[in-house]
């Protein structure tokens, strides 16, 4: 990241997006070794079920991995399972959440755990109160039109998209909290550009560029349509189908950044460069610290975990044999009898 006009991705949509991020780990590494990019960000919607894949991937091939979710926050209780809302509101908002060090990382962990676990409503939510209590080792980007305060910049209401924004700031610190901004050819965008600049020195939050990276290169665009289209349970005519609303939504190179904000606010571009040396993540993986531990009972004769972990099986099976029975009884296929079953365990053990 040394040269003077660079960049870095810090919001991108995986194919752990299901079904709306189309990008591959290993062609996206290749395609950033191909545009000369040194570091990245991975950003999928509401899970981390790609960090660790994500993390081996950019390791092996010498790029540094900036781990993070885009979450979906509400601004009441992730608990209340209420759908009404004030006029003006939304159930969630989008918010990039970026882990700075291994701290940060586990509280990553935690919070989309939460999400599915306490918060889900259509989505899997967290709210402002377990994001305070979690927030250190983060840094957190407003997201786009679908964040809070591009939401509330595009409806005209200034005040509370600068009251959301300094609640941000407040959990996350003066440091750690960035006002995003994107370009991909959308009116929304533009129509809340100078509201987003006034908000930036108004605030005294600085503004960071993202490219909300959903696909690859710009050929993709048609086919990642079609992979929405599935999601959603459309046809690609179906003029009701949710769309992204232009094809600029792959992994520019750092020219083509700085030919979009370069002349107006690059410092933007060098916010990129400044957060991706901030996030330093390293895991332990060797150290299996993310294992719950199993400790043998005192009536187990077993003298390993591993011993211990096959005669469960083997007391789980033994339990569910009667079961097994009645099954193949009504399909009429005693004549298999359980050796496919007892063949199995071998194999996966």
């Amino acid at each position: 990241m040394s040269k003077t006009k660079d960049f870095v991705h810090l919001h991108l949509h995986t194919d752990y997006s299901l079904l709306q991020g189309a990008i591959k780990l290993k062609p996206l590494a290749a395609q950033l070794k191909t545009i000369e990019m040194k570091a990245c960000a991975i950003t999928d919607y509401g899970n981390m079920f790609g960090a660790i894949s994500f993390y081996n991937t950019m390791k092996a091939n010498e790029i540094q991995p900036i781990l993070g979710y885009e979450a979906f926050v509400t601004f009441g209780s992730r608990f209340d399972k209420s759908t009404a809302l004030k006029a003006g509101q939304r159930p969630y908002y989008k918010l990039v959440l970026l882990a700075k060090d291994f701290e940060g990382y586990q509280n990553l962990s935690y919070l989309a755990s939460r999400a599915y676990t306490e918060g889900f409503l259509h989505k899997p939510r967290i709210d402002l109160e377990i994001l305070s209590e979690k927030s250190s080792g983060l840094i957190a980007l407003s997201s786009g039109l679908e964040g809070a305060i591009g939401h509330f910049l595009h409806q005209g209401n200034f005040e509370t998209g600068l009251e959301n924004a300094k609640t941000l700031e407040d959990i996350f610190g003066k440091d750690n909290f960035f006002l995003e901004i994107s370009e991909h050819s959308l009116s929304e965008e533009q129509k809340i550009r100078n509201d987003l600049l006034k908000l930036s020195k108004t605030a005294d939050i600085p503004i960071v560029a993202t490219n909300d990276a959903h696909y690859l290169t710009v050929d993709d665009a048609r086919s990642h349509e079609v992979l929405m289209c599935i999601g959603d349970g459309k046809t690609i005519n179906d003029s009701t189908r949710k769309v992204l609303g232009s094809d600029e939504f792959y992994l520019r190179s750092a020219e083509e950044m700085w030919e979009i904000f370069g002349n107006e606010i690059p410092d933007a571009l060098n916010k990129t460069i400044e957060i991706a040396e901030k996030c330093s993540v390293e895991i332990p993986l060797k150290d299996n610290l993310a294992l719950p531990e199993y400790p043998i009972p005192v009536t187990s004769k077993c003298k390993t975990i591993a011993e211990y972990f096959e005669e469960v099986i083997y007391q789980g099976f033994e339990k569910r044999k009667k079961t097994v029975w009645e099954i193949l009884q009504a399909k009429d296929e005693l004549k298999y009898g359980f050796d496919v079953y007892e063949d199995r365990i071998k194999e996966e053990i």
